[in-house]
């Protein structure tokens, strides 16, 4: 209701006798003001998209890869927040990518992380060091997908970790233990 007196207030005040606004101007008034309302709406329609499918990734047990099932970090270490989430195909291969923040211990949290990778069969091609803040990690195993492997990428970035999960042809030189 107070919108509609505002209304009225702009398209019927007069000042000393004459007509603040002519009938184009009100009509430029109008279609701004209408302009600005939608524009607040769809930009809090498109905030809300992005901040569920955030927190959808935060909560997931588990990442799913075309068939292949993979630890998430929820399910290994508790919630994170996630910053960033995006899924694709790379090359004509799969690949899901999440990057975690605000996390307060992460050499930790990749520490429990790597164990548990370890303990569902996927194996590091060289030596790593969880501790090492510059190290990008590598691991591997066979995929449901006959030909592919997975691969799982970790790295540190300022105050949290990356992760990209990809399936692929095994790069030349690797051989995965089935």
């Amino acid at each position: 209701m107070v919108s509609l007196r505002f209304y009225s207030c702009i398209f019927s005040c007069k000042f000393r006798g004459e007509k603040i606004l002519t009938k184009r101007q009100k009509t430029i008034v109008a279609l701004a003001v209408g302009v600005i309302i939608f524009t607040l709406l769809l930009t809090g329609a498109v905030l809300f998209i992005v901040f569920t499918a955030l927190d959808s990734a935060a909560e997931k047990d588990s990442y799913s890869l075309s068939g292949d099932e993979i630890p998430s970090i929820k399910s290994v270490v508790g919630y994170r927040r996630v910053n960033h989430y995006s899924s694709g195909t790379g090359d004509g291969e799969p690949y899901r990518e999440i990057t975690y923040t605000g996390v307060e211990n992460p050499c930790a949290d990749i520490r429990r992380y790597v164990e548990r990778l370890l303990e569902e069969g996927f194996y590091a091609r060289g030596l790593y060091d969880t501790n090492d803040r510059d190290t990008v990690l590598r691991f591997y195993k066979l995929s449901e997908q006959p030909g592919k492997v997975l691969e799982l990428t970790v790295a540190y970035t300022g105050d949290g970790y990356w992760l990209r999960i990809k399936q692929e042809r095994p790069p030349i030189g690797l051989e995965v233990p089935a």
